[in-house]
C-alpha cells in the first residue's frame, strides 16, 4: 500500500485539517476555509469585485504573504485610491505587476507566498484551460488562489466552465452591493454587504443621528417591502414623509439590498430568538394563515431558506423552495415542493375551489412537519410574526425592536384631587341627638336598567314591518 496516495478510513479520520479564521465580515461569508482553497469571485462591471477582492486580500494577509496581481489596473490611480479608502496596508500585502504565467509562478515560489489574488483572469484567455491549471498548481503548492472574473451580458461568468467545479468557494458580487456565495464547501451559503464600497465607514456612522421609534418603523417597512421605487425616490420620500436628513436617508438606503437578511440598526440590541432555529411549515402556516404566493416567497426565501436578500421563490440552488404554476384559463393550479432543486411533491387543484390557497393547504397537510431552518435574525422576526416575536422579547426581558426615541419615560404619579372648600351651612332646625355628623354624600353608581323584552319585541316588529314595506 502506497501511504502517500492511499489511506484507510481510520487513518483519514485521524487527520485534522484546521481552517483559517478570516477577519469579519469575510469570515461570516467564507467560514473557515483551508489555506490552499481556491476562491472564484465574479460579477458585473462596476459591481465592486475589485473592492471586495482587495478587502479580502488584506484580511488574508493576517495568515501569510499575499501577492495581489492588479492585471487590469496595474499601479494606477484607481488602485491607489482603493488601497487608501480601504486602508489595505497590511505588512504582508504586496502588489506585483502581471508579466506571464511562468513569471507569476516563479514569484509565488520565490517569495514563499501564502495567497495569490489575480484580478482579473481576463489577462489569461479566460476560456483557456490555463486558469484551471493555475488553480490546481496553487493548490498543490499549498497556496490559496483567488481569481476574479467579469460577467457576460446574459448574467454568467466569463471563463472556462471548469472553473466552477475546480473552486471551493464561488462568490458573486451584485450591482446591489452584495457578495453572495453561490458555492461553498466549508459552510452554508450566505451573503454580506461589499465592505467599504460606497457604504459609509464606521467613523461616518457615528455622526449619523439615530432615528426615533416612529421613523424607524416607517423606514423599516419601506426597506422591507418597497421594490419599485428607486433609491433617489426613497431618499426624497424619507425626507418628506419621516423628516430624515439627507445623510440619514442615504445611510439607510445603503442597507436596502440586504435589509431583510442582516440589517444593522443604529442602536444595537439583543435578539430574543436564538439562531439558527427550526420551524415547521405547519407552524409557519398557523402563524400567518398564508393565502398569497408572494407571502410564501417572502417567508421561505429563494437561494437558501431565510437567507437570501430578496425572495423570488423557486431556485435550483434552494435547499427548500415552493413553485407555483397557475393556469388561469383552464382554472388549474399547481404547487410544487422542491428540496435541493429536486421535485418532491406536486399538488394540483382545479375549478372554483382551486387556487394557491387550496393547493398550499393540501401541501401543508401532507408536509406540515417539514422543518425550515431560520438563519438570520430579522428573518426570524418575519417568519415568527411580529406578535410572536414581541412575545418572546417580553419573556426574555429584551429591549424593544427599535432604536430608543431619545425621550426618557418618566413615571407619572397620579395627581391628588384638590379638596373642595367646605361650605358653611346654617341649620334652621337643631340636629337630632342620635344623628351622625353630616358627611360628603357618596356617589352612587346608577344601576343598569333592566331590558324590557316585551317593548323590544314590539319595536323589532315595527322595524320589520317598515323594512318589508320599503323593500316591497
Amino acid at each position: 500500500m502506497d501511504i502517500k496516495n492511499t489511506l484507510s478510513a481510520k487513518e483519514l479520520a485521524k487527520i485534522n485539517i484546521k481552517g483559517i479564521k478570516i477577519a469579519e465580515p469575510y469570515g461570516t461569508l467564507l467560514g473557515e476555509p483551508e489555506k490552499n482553497a481556491v476562491i472564484f469571485i465574479w460579477g458585473e462591471k462596476g459591481a465592486g469585485k475589485s473592492t471586495f477582492s482587495l478587502g479580502l486580500a488584506n484580511a488574508l494577509a493576517e495568515h501569510g504573504r499575499v501577492e495581489y496581481i492588479p492585471a487590469e489596473e496595474h499601479f494606477g490611480k484607481t488602485l491607489i485610491d482603493r488601497v487608501k479608502r480601504l486602508k489595505a496596508t497590511h505588512n504582508n500585502l504586496n502588489f506585483t505587476k502581471w508579466k506571464s504565467l511562468t513569471s507569476l509562478k516563479e514569484t509565488l515560489l520565490k517569495n514563499r507566498s501564502a495567497f495569490c489574488v489575480l484580478d482579473s483572469i481576463s489577462v489569461i484567455d479566460a476560456k483557456d484551460a490555463s486558469t484551471v491549471e493555475l488553480a490546481q498548481w496553487c493548490r498543490e503548492q499549498g497556496i490559496g488562489f483567488i481569481m476574479v472574473a467579469h460577467a457576460t451580458k446574459d448574467g454568467k461568468y466569463k471563463g472556462n466552465t471548469s472553473i466552477a467545479h475546480e473552486c471551493d468557494i464561488e462568490i458573486k458580487v451584485t450591482k446591489e452591493g452584495l457578495a453572495e456565495t453561490e458555492k461553498n464547501r466549508y459552510q452554508l451559503l450566505n451573503a454580506i454587504d461589499v465592505p467599504f464600497g460606497t457604504l459609509p465607514t464606521a467613523e461616518t456612522l457615528k455622526t449619523i443621528p439615530p432615528l426615533t421609534q416612529s421613523q424607524h418603523e416607517g423606514v423599516e417597512d419601506q426597506l422591507s417591502n418597497n421594490e419599485t421605487s428607486t433609491d433617489e425616490e426613497l431618499i426624497d420620500f424619507f425626507q418628506d414623509e419621516f423628516g430624515l436628513t439627507k445623510q440619514q436617508a442615504a445611510h439607510w438606503i445603503s442597507k436596502r439590498g440586504s435589509y431583510l437578511m442582516n440589517p444593522t440598526h443604529s442602536e444595537p440590541r439583543d435578539n430574543p430568538v436564538e439562531l439558527p432555529f427550526t420551524i415547521t411549515l405547519k407552524k409557519i402556516n398557523t402563524l400567518h394563515k398564508l393565502r398569497s404566493w408572494k407571502r410564501v416567497n417572502s417567508l421561505l426565501g429563494s437561494k437558501m431558506p431565510c437567507y437570501a436578500k430578496q425572495h423570488s421563490g423557486e431556485s435550483e440552488r434552494a435547499t427548500l423552495s415552493i413553485r407555483y404554476v397557475p393556469d388561469y384559463y383552464n382554472k388549474r393550479y399547481i404547487v410544487e415542493l422542491l428540496i435541493d432543486g429536486e421535485l418532491k411533491t406536486q399538488i394540483c387543484t382545479e375549478g372554483v375551489k382551486g387556487g394557491f390557497a387550496a393547493s398550499w393547504a393540501q401541501l401543508v397537510k401532507k408536509h406540515g412537519n417539514l422543518e425550515v431552518q431560520i438563519l438570520a435574525q430579522d428573518h426570524a422576526k418575519k417568519v415568527l410574526g411580529a406578535r410572536e416575536y414581541r412575545r418572546q422579547e417580553k419573556l426574555q426581558g429584551s429591549t424593544p425592536d427599535c432604536p430608543p426615541s431619545g425621550k426618557a419615560k418618566v413615571k407619572k404619579t397620579p395627581k391628588r384631587k384638590p379638596t373642595p372648600p367646605k361650605k358653611k351651612t346654617v341649620s334652621k332646625k337643631p340636629a337630632a341627638k342620635n344623628t351622625k355628623p353630616a358627611s360628603a354624600p357618596k356617589r352612587k353608581t346608577t344601576p343598569k336598567p333592566e331590558v324590557d323584552l316585551e317593548a323590544a319585541r314590539k319595536s323589532q316588529a315595527k322595524l320589520d314591518a317598515f323594512l318589508e314595506k320599503v323593500f316591497s
